[in-house]
């Protein structure tokens, strides 16, 4: 509710008290107030200067987040967990 320009899948994941899979796009987005306040500000990502996701954590930690803005160019795909073998 109020996120006129939010475009989800399952709008009821807005706002229900739980950041939507480490805040992927578009949940966790501005349009929809970042999960209606569930996630975290995206925030930059240590040698990754166009890189901002929720959880800068989740870069590089071994297991591929297969979704933006984490598996993206910016992003070094996933820091290279989404890299193929």
């Amino acid at each position: 509710e109020g996120y006129d320009n939010c475009m989800v899948p399952e709008p009821g994941f807005i706002g229900n008290g739980f950041c939507f899979v480490d805040g992927v796009l578009p949940y966790s987005s501005e349009q929809c107030g970042f999960d209606g306040g569930d996630c975290p500000l995206p925030s930059p990502v240590e040698g990754y200067p166009n890189c901002l996701v929720s959880f800068p954590d989740r870069i590089a930690d071994g297991t591929c987040l297969d979704s933006l803005p984490y598996n993206s160019y910016d992003c070094g795909f996933d820091g290279g967990d989404c890299l193929p073998p």
